[in-house]
């Protein structure tokens, strides 16, 4: 999309899960692999999409406090916060954003905005402190209790996928601050395929010996 926080957002979770590999994995060949593997994959997605369209886009991180579309967007959350009172409590309703907004919406703006660019503020915008505090509490629990056993898994052959699919959902979230990734429907399904599936592979590891391919919990019984 050449979305310049979807390109930070991949570069940093790539950043990431380069540094997870190498400490996990003891083969120094192996790693050796990795690393120029990685940015192979990455040249030949930018080649792939156009170097100099990516060139550009990358271009503007040098002077992105004076970028059209940036300044708007940093005015269009200062606008939400200023206004966020006015919704505290159970927010404006779902999906209210665009026909909520549009009356306090800053002069000089476009006329309506039907995104706020942050998924987070927008989710607060819409419902307010109660369905804020049921997405931290969710958050929390997905966090601690499969995101991050799933980001520091390395017992099992099958922690490495883990790993990756934990990192995914890293850039997905950074990329959310500051653009409406979860409202893409195609986005929104990833994440919570993702999401599902750290879940279940980590409920079929609690089934399985430590050394066995976490995989096999998923298999029927087998034919005497």
């Amino acid at each position: 999309s050449l979305s310049r926080g979807g390109i930070l957002s991949a570069f940093i979770s790539g950043a990431v899960l380069l540094i997870l590999l190498c400490r996990r994995i003891a083969s120094r060949f192996v790693r050796a692999l990795i690393v120029v593997t990685l940015p192979v994959v990455v040249i030949s997605i930018i080649a792939l999409i156009g170097a100099e369209a990516v060139k550009k886009q990358l271009g503007t991180y040098a002077n992105l406090s004076g970028e059209a579309s940036f300044r708007l967007r940093v005015i269009i959350w200062e606008r939400v916060i200023r206004e966020l009172p006015a919704y505290a409590w159970v927010g404006s309703g779902l999906g209210a954003f665009e026909d909520s907004f549009a009356p306090v919406s800053p002069a000089g703006s476009q006329g309506r905005w039907d995104r706020a660019h942050n998924d987070y503020l927008q989710l607060l915008w819409e419902t307010g402190i109660a369905g804020g505090l049921l997405f931290v509490l969710g958050s929390w629990n997905f966090i601690r209790r499969y995101w991050w056993p799933a980001l520091l898994g390395r017992e099992r052959p099958v922690d490495l996928f883990r790993v990756g699919m934990a990192v995914s959902l890293l850039s997905i979230a950074l990329h959310s601050a500051v653009d409406f990734s979860l409202q893409i429907g195609a986005n929104g399904f990833l994440c919570a395929l993702l999401g599902g599936l750290i879940l279940a592979l980590h409920k079929a590891n609690d089934m399985s010996p430590v050394g066995r391919p976490a995989v096999r919990a998923f298999e029927g019984p087998r034919a005497e």
